[in-house]
């Protein structure tokens, strides 16, 4: 009974260990390009998603000081990329932290956003009130995601970034790198092309043939054709 008390509680610990390990301990100092220090600068995990994305802010995560420092602990097995900006949200960075720099100072020098503009040759007659957008860190992986405006503009630090562009009725955008470091103007993406997804080529035409074979409350044999004229609900569940 002991060794099994002792097993359990040695697993616990290992347990505790791993967890603990998975956190990173960030201490630093925000400052602008002039090298003064950005009192009440706000810093937090870069990864979010956004509904209608204009600038990158800081969902929760901690403010600096007067001085511009800062320390928080954020959980990552590898590493963290911070997103660091001013209170106004007018100048910015993503800084990415390596889990051996966990505990060491760091300073991170943010400046002005930057506006960025992408057009997008769609074959829809209607424009779309928004796209959606990812945006990876070129051998970093990924940054964050959400809907973009229809006009296809938003703000970003100086830095080098990977972007794609599509929505649910559109595809087919690939995606492009850019930089943004140096400069002051706006930033005009290369065009992307996009066509039709293969749900929506699909709108406003009959339904392939479906035949449920065996679903609880439906009998069997029951084919969508038999549905004709009633409201019917498709869930597909997946796994990835």
């Amino acid at each position: 009974m002991r060794r099994v008390v002792l097993a359990l509680l040695g697993a616990l610990a290992v347990a505790g260990s791993a967890t603990a390990q998975e956190k990173i301990r960030v201490v630093g100092q925000v400052l602008g390009t002039d090298g003064q220090s950005v009192a009440g600068a706000r810093i937090g995990p870069s990864g979010r998603w956004y509904t209608r994305f204009v600038r990158p802010e800081v969902s929760g995560g901690v403010t600096a000081d007067a001085a511009g420092r800062f320390e928080t602990e954020l959980e990552a097995r590898e590493g963290v990329t911070l997103l660091v900006t001013d209170a106004a949200g007018s100048r910015g960075a993503f800084y990415r932290v390596k889990r051996e720099q966990s505990g060491q100072p760091i300073t991170i020098s943010i400046a002005p956003m930057r506006k960025v503009r992408v057009t997008a040759q769609q074959p829809l007659r209607n424009p779309l009130p928004t796209f959606d957008f990812l945006l990876d860190l070129p051998g970093e992986g990924y940054l964050l995601n959400g809907e973009l405006p229809s006009d296809l503009t938003f703000w970003l630090p100086p830095g080098k970034y990977k972007f794609a562009l599509g929505s649910k009725e559109l595809q087919g955008g690939g995606s492009q790198t850019f930089d943004l470091s140096g400069g002051s103007s706006t930033f005009d993406l290369k065009p992307v092309r996009l066509e039709r997804t293969t749900i929506a080529r699909n709108y406003g035409k009959p339904a392939m043939p479906l035949m449920v074979t065996d679903a609880r409350g439906v009998a069997k044999e029951r084919t969508l054709e038999s549905l004709r004229g009633k409201w019917v609900i498709l869930e597909f569940l997946g796994f990835w």
